[in-house]
């Protein structure tokens, strides 16, 4: 006589296969993205990046340290939403990640990729503050697109520019997933009424060293293109932001 299987037992196995293979595919980023939104989770992060993790170290920060290791070490290699920096032939610029109208990360061509705990780890870090310096960025681009002469509006995004390169400095010794994340997609924040151009003073020199640290080993010949592509856009807005008398 054949065995047959009760249906509900059927059932339930279905549901727990269904519920592992979710599992599967539910990233640390997404485990933890509520993280993200703590405002100690930047220098936390910071810290963990430059091996500063001492005293300074809040307890809320090292909370938020200790889960982002809980969800890059307890399985070991673990798959990341990520993206490429791509070449958009169209519009002739780089392209890496926008916010999307939900305020998170949105990557132009996104991937899934497995990553070891450390870098997996460096990767949750470096997206982290990623995330807030592009909405740095986009906040003081919409004041000094109201008022380009304002020295506070200034002075802010001359506070952004050292936060990135803050965060070049950070990341110089990680992999290239993780120095992807210095690529300077921030074009379409940096125009201003009027087709007057806006740019944080000294972007030009303090963008020398920061593709420096993105580029070294850079191998892939898209990627190669996109900071090709950039590269000029940049001087050419603080160009028209000297000329414009809004640099010293």
């Amino acid at each position: 006589m054949r065995n047959t299987v009760p249906a509900h037992t059927t059932i339930l196995y279905l549901l727990i296969v269904s519920f592992l293979g979710l599992n599967c595919l539910v990233t640390p980023q997404a485990m933890y993205q509520s993280y993200y939104d703590k405002e100690e989770a930047y220098e936390a992060c910071f810290a963990y990046l430059t091996g500063n993790t001492g005293p300074s170290l809040t307890p809320a920060g090292i909370s938020i340290l200790e889960s982002f290791q809980s969800a890059t070490h307890s399985q070991g290699m673990r798959s990341y939403y990520t993206g490429e920096i791509v070449y958009d032939p169209e519009t002739k610029e780089g392209k890496h990640f926008q916010i999307s109208r939900w305020g998170r990360i949105e990557y132009y061509r996104s991937k899934y990729e497995i990553l070891d705990p450390q870098e997996g780890m460096d990767f949750l870090c470096a997206e982290k503050i990623r995330w807030d310096l592009e909405k740095r960025f986009l906040a003081t681009a919409k004041k000094m697109k109201e008022n380009p002469i304002s020295v506070s509006n200034r002075k802010e995004a001359a506070e952004n520019l050292k936060e990135y390169v803050r965060f070049s400095k950070a990341v110089n010794s990680k992999s290239q997933i993780v120095r992807n994340f210095l690529f300077l997609s921030l074009t379409k924040y940096m125009e201003g009424n009027q087709g007057l151009p806006i740019s944080p003073c000294g972007l030009t020199s303090a963008a020398k060293g920061i593709i420096e640290i993105a580029v070294r080993d850079l191998k892939d010949p898209e990627t190669r293109r996109a900071w090709a592509a950039a590269i000029p856009i940049f001087s050419g807005y603080e160009l028209g932001f000297t000329m414009a008398g809004y640099c010293e």
